[in-house]
């Protein structure tokens, strides 16, 4: 996770990545830190020598969040750095960001208009997921479960 906020959702998957390959996945993090417009942090922890690195977040706006992990676990001899992230949203100068630091490949979903037109511009190779299955495998799961909502308590605020 490129974010110390993110360590949940990363965790989560690294669980889910190592059930399905039955191999060791491990953890690591980037420290960010916001004031204002202004992203910053460099602290890193976990170890990705000679690793294949997937950079696992919500959202890439701007980029910069991605970049700076992607550098950042490129420096500390990552074999290739991959990125998956779920809003694509690519605004302003998120390809040359992107395009700048050593990053091999990234998926988004299709919950942004045009996000494959915005990915065109990367320079690494790039795929865009339907979201249309996963969304209706959630209200297929909760309507099995417990009915489709039972009460605000059913979503995490993170």
């Amino acid at each position: 996770s490129p974010e110390a906020g993110g360590g949940r959702r990363a965790s989560s998957f690294r669980a889910l990545l190592a059930s399905r390959t039955q191999g060791t996945v491990e953890l690591a993090f980037m420290e960010k830190r916001r004031s204002g417009g202004t992203v910053s942090g460099e602290l890193f922890a976990g170890d990705v020598r000679d690793a294949l690195v997937i950079i696992y977040d919500d959202m890439i706006s701007t980029g910069g969040t991605v970049a700076r992990a992607a550098k950042a676990a490129a420096a500390r001899g990552a074999a290739a750095v991959h990125c998956a992230a779920t809003h694509g949203l690519m605004s302003g100068d998120a390809a040359a960001s992107l395009n700048a630091v050593p990053l091999s490949s990234l998926v988004v979903m299709d919950t942004v208009p045009d996000v494959a037109e915005r990915c065109s511009r990367l320079q690494c190779k790039w795929h865009v997921l339907d979201s249309a299955a996963v969304v209706a495998a959630a209200f297929s799961g909760w309507h099995a479960a417990r009915g489709l909502v039972q009460s605000d308590r059913d979503f995490d605020a993170d």
